[in-house]
């Protein structure tokens, strides 16, 4: 088994995934943590404690070592049938969620036994353990379908999206020559802002052009 921790944003996710790989399955084994945005703003990185630094690394150590066979208690076992079954009868709107739901009891498992492991309460998993795992992943499930919103859209889709994402993380307003210049690096030329994505998203009633006379510049209004 691979286990692979890492990063990357949405649209770097939608140019180096293939499609097949989403038909195929394989993208369902992995668990995605997605935000839009986050509180953490530093001028400067903050310094880790070397302290907890020390300490994590003690205990991956110690886990990785550990060899044991995993029980499920009676009841547990019990509120997993149960879960199974509502699992596989609930409906999913996003396409490309569809084969991680088919996964999620695999991820349940893996992920309770993760979390018991962590909190080092053994190798038995009862009903707490589960309930515990699947309240972390139906959080990240709520926001799981950001990541592949860009990777549903055809390329000219995903420009129309860093157009918004780049005025809706401005605060809603953005300059013309600002927002070119955020956008540039995903493809989107000036005569293609101008004459294209603004005029359609205008007619779509999601932003308004506007001029600001006092500093005679040229700026983008988000209206939704």
């Amino acid at each position: 088994t691979v286990h692979l921790l890492g990063g990357i944003t949405p649209d770097g996710l939608a140019k180096s995934i293939p499609q097949s790989a989403f038909l195929g399955g394989s993208i369902s084994r992995f668990v995605f943590v997605c935000q839009s945005s986050t509180p953490r703003v530093f001028a400067f990185p903050q310094p880790y404690d070397t302290v907890l630094r020390t300490w994590l690394m003690t205990k991956l150590v110690a886990f990785g070592k550990m060899a044991a066979k995993v029980t499920v208690t009676p009841t547990a076992y019990k509120w997993f049938d149960d879960w199974y079954h509502t699992c596989r009868a609930e409906h999913i709107d996003i396409m490309r969620l569809s084969g991680y739901q088919s996964r999620k009891p695999d991820h349940l498992i893996r992920l309770a036994l993760v979390m018991a492991v962590s909190e080092e309460s053994g190798f038995e998993l009862d009903q707490p353990i589960f309930e515990k795992a699947l309240a972390v992943l139906n959080y990240t499930q709520r926001f799981m379908g950001d990541a592949f919103t860009i990777v549903d859209s055809a390329e000219q889709g995903r420009h129309y999206e860093v157009v918004v994402d780049a005025i809706t993380r401005a605060g809603g307003r953005m300059e013309h020559s600002t927002l070119l210049k955020r956008v540039y690096r995903y493809g989107v030329n000036a005569d293609m802002l101008t004459t294209k994505i603004i005029p359609t998203l205008e007619q779509a009633g999601i932003l308004k052009s506007m001029m600001d006379s006092t500093r005679k510049s040229h700026f983008y209004l988000l209206t939704k």
